[in-house]
Order: C-alpha cells, then sequence, then structure tokens
C-alpha cells in the first residue's frame, strides 16, 4: 500500500478514457487527481476511524499535499460511498472541523453519496455549515456541475 509520506503515483484509467492520477493514500482517504477536466476527487475509504484522534491524523496528512496544490485551479469531488455510516456527537464535531479545511480554495465542490437519504443527511450537514455544496448519488451530474457549473434539472 503507498503511504501519504510515499511520492510515487498510481495511474487508474477510468471509464471514459481519462486518467486519475493518485497523488495521496492512506487508511482512510485517496485522492486522485484528473487534470485534464481540473477535478480532484478524494475518496472515503470503508476503514473505520477507531478512535477520534484518527480523524484528524488522516485529514491533516490529506492536508498536506492539497496544500501543495493550487487549489483554486481545481474542483473537488468528495466520494463517499464507501464510508461506514456514523452520527455520534463526537465524530460529527470532528467532522465539522474538518470540512472548512477540506472545502477551502476549491472552485466547486461536490459530495458523491450512495443513496437519496445520503443526500439529505450530507446536504443538512453542508447547509447547517453555511456551505452551497452540490451533493447527489449520480458520478455524472456532479462532474458536470463542476466542470460546467450546471446544475442538474432535479434542483
Amino acid at each position: 500500500m503507498l503511504r501519504a509520506s510515499q511520492s510515487a503515483r498510481a495511474q487508474i484509467p477510468c471509464n471514459n478514457d481519462r486518467v486519475l492520477v493518485e497523488i495521496f493514500r492512506n487508511h482512510h482517504l485517496i485522492a486522485e487527481r484528473d487534470s485534464m477536466l481540473g477535478v480532484l476527487r478524494v475518496t472515503r475509504t470503508s476503514e473505520e476511524f477507531k478512535e477520534l484522534e484518527d480523524i484528524d491524523e488522516a485529514y491533516q496528512a490529506l492536508f498536506r499535499v492539497l496544500d501543495r496544490m493550487q487549489r483554486s485551479t481545481f474542483c473537488l469531488l468528495i466520494d463517499l460511498r464507501q464510508s461506514p455510516a456514523r452520527s455520534d456527537p463526537r465524530f460529527e464535531g470532528a467532522m465539522r472541523r474538518i470540512r472548512p479545511l477540506l472545502f477551502r480554495g476549491f472552485r466547486r465542490c461536490a459530495i458523491w453519496v450512495r443513496s437519496a437519504s445520503g443526500v439529505r443527511q450530507v446536504s443538512q450537514h453542508t447547509k447547517e455549515d453555511g456551505y452551497s455544496i452540490l451533493v447527489g448519488n449520480s458520478e455524472s451530474e456532479l462532474v458536470l456541475y463542476l466542470t460546467d457549473g450546471k446544475l442538474p434539472s432535479f434542483r
């Protein structure tokens, strides 16, 4: 497994012949860059956070990589489809502190979830945080929004 400190870059083919270049990986998060579309994808893995300190540690390692990038040249797609469901108050508080650090500086942000109930839950969190972020369960609609600014017709 690649560690966050390694500089190796894996190339991962996408459905439509684009190439995602892996720029970061730890047990909880994977970051891939699509320079062609100007999209950075951060995927939350299925690995559970065993301790609250693990949340900060995992995201701070990601932020060290993101802070070396020019975020304003990219849009951010966060893929939460594999993320373990968790809604205890301490976890929610930790994520409330993480979200501003994750979203800052990107041209647009979108969050990809598995289901309609996931859309409702994550939309509620981002709205409570004061963010205008598209949340959905269709990758194509989210990428269209990120690259062209077009909101899906269901909104």
